[in-house]
């Protein structure tokens, strides 16, 4: 699992959630999360989303 944290995406929303508050200035909560990326979720795991997509969209907004 450490090897997915690192290399993003770790598909774990919490793991998930790990990843945006480390890289954010700020505290995000799930749903904004959700919300920002236009994925789904079922119990603890992303849905709906190519992992390819997931990681672009995050660098997209980081700036990277």
């Amino acid at each position: 699992m450490e090897a997915g944290r690192k290399n993003l995406p770790a598909f774990s929303l919490y793991q998930y959630d790990f990843f945006i508050i480390k890289k954010m200035p700020f505290c995000v909560n799930q749903s904004l999360i959700l919300n920002i990326f236009n994925v789904g979720y079922s119990e603890q795991y992303l849905i709906s989303i190519n992992e390819n997509i997931l990681a672009e969209r995050i660098l997209q907004l980081f700036g990277m």
